[in-house]
């Protein structure tokens, strides 16, 4: 009987395709891991390397298995991927392995799809299975809708142009969705009087310091950068009548104070140090306080996007706090209504497992519900964004005859909707290295507790 052995059983190019798994994990753009959250996804990268050293013979010769180490590091490269010359190369070798035959490869725990995707990649017939739900609607985002849905060609004015139609309808009605949820929340992001956007509002949590003779309202902050990316900006807490207030401080603001550090916040491992009397309040103190209903919250402050300046800064003011509280009574009509006409709370009032609390803190500090994540305005957005999906459905139903194609676009803007509920919660944080907000549910297996949020 002859040996059947693989390049891979032999040889693999481990620390040159980790290099390039390494540098995968910064690509976005263009990326499934930008699809959905999926916490085992394999790095594109390796998984073409591994899935072609797993689909070609082991080298003959020490020239042979140079020049199929060189090639494998070339094929696992972010840039590689879609060049024709190196995937062509890496179909016809496993070709020429299989007698001319696509191989068959099967994934029985397919998760993020890297592995499924890159044998497609390389023309193998490809299976794939997962008993989670949420992997096989990954699956079918990144491998079954692309593919049912082929490139077509159009001509434009002048040149032949290629475009992908499932696309440009994707990106017609999530236009369109968004502009109808514009029409009716941008009341609630007003714009300053420079016509200034606000991006977002920096808020932070509260608690009133235990000491009797303070009893100061302590704002739970880690830190007071806003920016560190081009300009130095931070946040400056100082105390006027028993009163903790803020001011912005650094380049295009007002100077920094001699020995002011922004890196040290008033919260540290859930530690609060008051900033007027230097009290102390402990994590156990801290979590009673929370689930006694005695936290509050606070708007700090304001960030917006300027056609002139970019990204800048401002203190919140009453109006910003008077528009908030107006968010209140429309967004329980709002709800009224949804769970009128869909019988269902689009608030999600199921509770929050608490079998570990070392994964899932966010009940420890009294929230209990995954609603309780939401501020008001933002689940007042995220319900008119999640009403439009399904007023939509019918129209795109009588545009299109083909229903597969319909529910395709719709699961499509519904995996949008789920990445803006990722970016739209109060575990959200600012970050100032790249003034962007990031989402506490793309850390880590874990849902971490977030004193001030974006």
């Amino acid at each position: 009987m002859t040996e059947d052995k693989r390049f891979i059983e032999v040889s693999f190019p481990i620390k040159e395709v980790g290099e390039e798994s390494a540098r995968e994990k910064y690509i976005r753009r263009g990326n499934i891991s930008a699809i959905h959250i999926w916490w085992a996804r394999k790095p594109l990268s390796v998984s073409r390397a591994t899935n072609y050293a797993s689909l070609i013979s082991a080298p003959k010769n020490i020239e042979e298995w140079k020049e199929t180490r060189k090639f494998i590091i070339e094929l696992s490269k972010w840039d590689n991927s879609l060049k024709k010359s190196i995937i062509n190369k890496a179909r016809e070798n496993i070709l020429i392995y299989f007698k001319g035959s696509p191989p068959k490869v099967l994934d029985p725990f397919g998760g993020g799809g890297s592995i499924p995707l890159e044998a497609a990649r390389l023309g193998c017939e490809t299976y794939s299975n997962d008993y989670n739900p949420i992997s096989v609607f990954i699956q079918k985002a990144t491998l079954e809708y692309p593919k049912n849905f082929e490139l077509r060609q159009e001509w434009g004015e002048l040149n032949l142009q290629r475009s992908n139609k499932l696309f440009s309808d994707v990106h017609k009605w999530a236009r369109i969705i968004l502009e109808n949820v514009s029409k009716e929340i941008q009341q609630y992001y007003p714009k300053d009087s420079d016509n200034s956007i606000p991006v977002g509002y920096i808020w932070s949590r509260t608690v009133i310091c235990q000491n009797p003779s303070c009893c100061v309202e302590i704002p739970l902050i880690r830190q007071f950068w806003l920016s560190k990316r081009v300009n130095n900006v931070a946040l400056y807490m100082y105390t006027e009548n028993k009163k903790i207030l803020f001011k912005i401080i650094g380049d295009a603001y007002e100077s920094f104070p001699s020995n002011y550090n922004p890196s040290k916040g008033t919260i540290e491992k859930a530690i609060v140090t008051c900033p007027v009397c230097g009290n102390v309040i402990d994590d156990k103190e801290l979590r009673k306080i929370f689930q006694d209903g005695k936290s509050s919250q606070k708007m700090i402050a304001v960030v917006l996007q300027s056609n002139k300046s970019g990204k800048k800064f401002r203190i919140a003011t009453e109006n910003d706090l008077e528009t908030y509280k107006k968010v209140k009574s429309n967004l329980e009509s709002k709800r009224k209504l949804f769970l009128d006409r869909y019988g269902i709370d689009p608030i999600p009032d199921e509770l929050i497992p608490t079998p570990c609390h070392d994964v899932d803190r966010p009940p420890m500090y009294g929230m209990l519900r995954w609603g309780d994540l939401f501020n008001d305005r933002q689940k007042l957005a995220l319900i008119k964004f999640t009403e439009e999906i399904l007023e939509i459905y019918p129209i795109m139903s009588n545009e299109y005859k083909d229903k597969l194609y319909v529910n395709t676009i719709y699961n499509i803007l519904n995996l949008a909707l789920d990445k803006l509920i990722m970016f739209s919660s109060s575990n959200c944080t600012w970050k100032p290295t790249t003034t962007q907000v990031i989402s506490a549910f793309l850390g880590r297996q874990a849902i971490p507790m977030t004193w001030d949020y974006f």
